[in-house]
């Protein structure tokens, strides 16, 4: 599937963990709407030397037993100037039998004041991301407004296909007609891992666009599809939402 090439570290590798379930009739990893990664960390971080620490927190990733073993892939996904990344380009921690884990992200490349940046994770089990958080070093004015997406929570298929409609707001508005902004609509990932599909529809003077997003790949009952929107001036990343096909 296409991905935003200001997306770091999307190229996720193999599942760690090995339980597989049967699930709706095919081979895939149980979930139900609503069990999906969760990330939160600080809001705020001060840098010294250009870098700094962030405390981050995961919860509801497919949790481990004492025979198997999952881990969760921390990386920045954008930043004001796309400068900052993380310290470690590959970060992984382990996720312990609840599903949870608590780390420090290293950051560097920060030197500007209120300089933001988004950071990201994804389950290595299922392949599933979590929401995105933004966090400012060395100020407190966050970027806003922040983009917004909406997606209806079931899409009917035909031939493997579906036309989802996906409504914006939040993103930086059109002031020349005839070098609007645009948004960059994207599957980060699927149930089966098979949908794929990539749109830009234009951002109005609002700061808002409405699109019917076609995904296809479709194969499996009930699968479950990540959408995300990248606002492609301002780089930042609207929050990641999901639809389930009937």
């Amino acid at each position: 599937m296409s991905k935003p090439t200001r997306f770091k570290l999307l190229l996720v590798p193999i599942a760690v963990c090995l339980l597989l379930f049967v699930a709706f009739g095919g081979t895939a990893f149980a979930r139900s709407p609503g069990t999906r990664p969760l990330l939160s960390g600080s809001a705020y971080v001060t840098s010294s030397y250009r870098s700094a620490v962030v405390k981050i927190h995961g919860s509801g990733f497919f949790p481990c037993t004492t025979s198997t073993t999952n881990t969760a892939n921390v990386f920045v996904i954008a930043s004001a100037g796309s400068q900052v990344q993380g310290s470690n380009p590959s970060f992984f921690t382990p996720v312990d039998s609840h599903g949870s884990f608590t780390a420090y992200f290293g950051v560097s490349g920060l030197g500007s004041p209120n300089q933001w940046f988004q950071l990201d994770s994804v389950d290595l089990t299922t392949n599933f991301y979590s929401n995105i958080i933004l966090t400012i070093s060395d100020g407190t004015t966050a970027p806003t407004p922040l983009p917004h997406i909406s997606v209806p929570d079931h899409v009917t298929s035909s031939g493997g296909c579906a036309n989802l409609k996906v409504n914006g707001s939040g993103f930086l508005p059109t002031t020349d007609p005839t070098a609007p902004n645009s948004a960059q609509l994207s599957v980060f990932a699927s149930t089966g891992g098979g949908v794929y599909s990539t749109a830009f529809p234009t951002v109005d003077s609002q700061g808002s666009f409405s699109a019917i997003f076609q995904i296809c790949g479709l194969g499996l009952a009930h699968d479950q599809i990540e959408i995300a929107a990248e606002d492609i001036t301002t780089y930042l990343y609207a929050n990641l939402n999901y639809t389930v096909s009937d």
